[in-house]
C-alpha cells in the first residue's frame, strides 16, 4: 500500500536466519491472496489464508486457512471444514 515490498522484507529478515524453504518451521498468515502467493515462491513457505468469510477450501497454493469463528458457524461453516480438512488444509 505504502510502496512496502513486505515479501522483500521477511525475505531479508529470515533468509539469513535460515529460515527459509519448505523445511522451515515458519508459516505466514496474511489475508491477501496474491500475497501469500508471493511468499510461497520467493521463500518456499507454508502459508495461511486469514478470511472473514468462507473461502473454496480447494484454493491452490494455500496450505491452511484462519476463518472468523462467525463464519464457520452452521452447515455452511461445517461443509467447509469437512472439505478443507479432506483436501488436507
Amino acid at each position: 500500500a505504502l510502496g512496502i515490498d513486505v515479501v522483500a522484507a521477511l525475505a531479508r529478515e529470515l533468509e539469513p536466519r535460515g529460515l527459509a524453504g519448505p523445511g522451515s518451521p515458519v508459516w505466514v498468515q496474511c489475508f491477501d491472496l496474491p500475497t501469500l502467493a508471493a511468499v510461497r515462491d520467493r521463500l518456499g513457505l507454508k502459508v495461511v489464508w486469514l478470511a472473514s468469510e468462507l473461502p473454496d477450501p480447494a484454493t491452490p497454493g494455500v496450505d491452511g486457512f484462519g476463518i472468523a469463528k462467525a463464519a464457520l458457524a452452521g452447515d455452511a461453516g461445517h461443509a467447509f471444514l469437512a472439505a478443507a480438512h479432506a483436501a488436507g488444509k
